[in-house]
């Protein structure tokens, strides 16, 4: 339905003249065209003339043929093409190769794909094992990195109002440490993951194609793991049923940096105690990389790093000093991290490396306890206590902490013992204790202080005493008795004054302790005295003569046991064929 034409130029280039003549066209092809020309008649030399050739195709098939001339020189063709409108695909190779990739990085290869024919078409990715097109993906260009460090904040919506407050959400704890471990372990493990639709190879699966001409078409390899792919796809075109067979080969390599713990453990950590730990970070590539630490939020005031920067050589270890000092308020700060029943937080951190498409996360895990020791009461009340006198109470003893500590109660005054191993001693974690407090008073005065026991984790615990110190009412011109040897029969005297040191009478009455193994009297044993009154007490010691006799016999028995015993060692003892037992003389009958 439409018309072609293209005009010749027709010259005469022989140095005399000359003529021509159009022969006729193919009887199949000659109602196609039409040529229009003036006649020259005889053409001098260099004398030009112009055909126009109008093509009118009436089949969609195509025309090869010649235009035939005569001229006074001899015959002349002119090749007569008329081709249908086609398409004729090509590309620029059919195998495509990414060589040591580094995980998170990004590397597009450029496809050129051509149309030497006249037809614009559009291609399509063909998967070769179904024969099925591969369905249309988003533009490359329109989806977002699968690096994080490219990733934006979520930012609310416009139609919020700013003002409006947000309800906090709801922490939802983990139950076990190792669920906790896995929670941070997953926010490393999300970098790991394409967004939905994407692969380690991305491209589009559909394009277009104008006429004699070529576009580029990019396929990206972004690997999050290490590896090597294959991919085979079909390039299918509409117009013609040409195709071409693309392969994609690629290899993806380990991060170059990377912690040589993925999980740090600090173990059991008390509060406000400094700890201090090696962060050891690797370089597996053949390049040195900055590498800068940051504590998250919910570390920053419990963790710091020295140095928190610095340049990773090949195959070189970099060490940086963590300091980590928690204290009550970290479980809190926190948040999902911890699990506040089990005092434990596993905390994910961040190794920043500018020159790296991926960070490196590593986890901080550590399990936390008091250093405290607890007394089940907080006062002791002695109430009255006699001078010269000794009074004991029990009070129990806890350890708080989950670490086994030593204890002792320091600096006691010298009215107050404590027991066991005189205040010294340890408990396992979580374990009580008895402790045996001992008053003494030295004076009449009243007493009110701490008791202070230190342990290990240099942490002090004290309880209050308190007591009443009080004269006794009998005293006692001396309070221990030394006693000569004295023979049975014998008696000993001793005298002891007692006086009353109060403003009322005192009525009292020795007990001596078992009269009839101890053999001594007091007398007299019952007496009233009136205030500051003295009495003179004698002390009498009498053993029996009976206890020599019996001294005797003893030491007699214990002589024949000795020599029986002795006796036995001289000789040897036959047992008789009749069951008799003969003594021996030295030697065996």
């Amino acid at each position: 339905g439409k018309f072609y034409k293209r005009r010749i130029l027709f010259t005469n280039v022989s140095l005399t003249f000359n003529n021509f003549k159009i022969l006729d066209l193919p009887e199949s092809i000659t109602d196609f065209f039409e040529i229009v020309y003036e006649r020259p008649g005889r053409m001098s030399a260099g004398m030009s003339v112009v055909l126009e050739i109008t093509f009118m195709p009436k089949i969609n098939e195509d025309i090869i043929s010649e235009l035939s001339f005569l001229t006074g020189t001899g015959p002349l063709t002119i090749p007569l093409v008329c081709l249908t409108q086609k398409v004729a695909p090509s590309v620029s190779t059919d195998v495509i190769r990414f060589d040591n990739i580094v995980m998170g990085e990004r590397v597009t290869f450029p496809l050129k794909i051509g149309n030497n024919g006249a037809k614009s078409t559009m291609y399509y990715f063909v998967d070769p094992a179904t024969g099925q097109r591969i369905p249309p993906r988003e533009s490359l260009e329109a989806t977002s990195s699968p690096s994080p460090r490219n990733a934006s904040p979520k930012r609310p919506d416009a139609s919020v109002v700013e003002d409006e407050e947000e309800e906090p959400e709801e922490i939802v704890y983990m139950k076990t440490e190792e669920e906790l471990i896995k929670q941070s372990e997953a926010v490393g493990e999300a970098c790991l993951e394409y967004p939905e639709g994407l692969s380690e190879l991305q491209y589009s699966t559909i394009g277009s194609i104008g006429s004699y001409s070529e576009t580029i078409h990019n396929i990206t390899f972004a690997p999050l793991s290490p590896g090597r792919f294959k991919e085979e796809r079909i390039l299918q075109f509409d117009g013609t049923d040409e195709t071409i067979k693309i392969t994609i080969v690629a290899t993806s390599i380990k991060l170059p940096i990377y912690v040589a713990e993925p999980i740090v453990d600090l173990r059991c950590c008390v509060y406000g105690k400094l700890y201090r730990k090696k962060v050891v970070i690797k370089n597996r590539g053949k390049i040195s990389f900055k590498v800068h630490v940051k504590p998250p939020p919910e570390l920053k005031d419990f963790v710091e790093f020295n140095p928190d920067m610095g340049f990773i050589q090949p195959d070189v270890d970099f060490e940086m000093q963590m300091k980590f000092r928690p204290t009550e308020d970290i479980l809190a700060k926190c948040g999902k991290y911890a699990i506040p029943g089990l005092e434990v937080i596993a905390v994910p951190m961040l190794v920043h490396v500018p020159e790296q498409a991926l960070p490196v996360y590593y986890t901080l895990f550590a399990r936390l306890t008091t250093g405290k020791v607890s007394f089940d009461q907080a006062m002791v009340d002695f109430k009255d206590c006699y001078v010269t006198q000794s009074y004991r109470k029990v009070i129990r003893m806890k350890n708080e902490s989950r670490l086994p500590q030593k204890y002792g109660f320091v600096n006691l005054p010298k009215d107050v013992e404590v027991q066991p191993n005189d205040g010294f001693g340890a408990l396992l974690p979580k374990q009580e204790k008895e402790i045996f407090v001992i008053m003494k008073p030295q004076a009449a005065v009243s007493r009110d202080f701490d008791l202070t026991v230190q342990t290990t984790m240099n942490l002090q615990s004290s309880v209050r005493l308190k007591c009443q110190g009080l004269e006794s009412p009998l005293k006692l011109d001396r309070t221990v008795l030394k006693l000569s040897s004295c023979c049975p029969g014998d008696k000993i005297c001793h005298s002891v004054f007692a006086t009353n040191t109060t403003s009322s009478n005192q009525t009292f009455e020795f007990a001596v302790p078992e009269p009839a193994k101890s053999y001594l009297r007091i007398t007299p044993n019952v007496e009233s005295l009136e205030p500051g009154e003295t009495v003179r007490l004698e002390i009498e010691f009498s053993p029996p003569e009976s206890i020599g006799k019996e001294n005797e016999k003893a030491g007699e028995v214990e002589e024949e046991k000795k020599a029986a015993e002795e006796g036995s060692g001289d000789g040897e003892v036959e047992v008789g064929g009749e069951g008799e037992v003969k003594e021996g003389e030295g030697e065996e009958k």
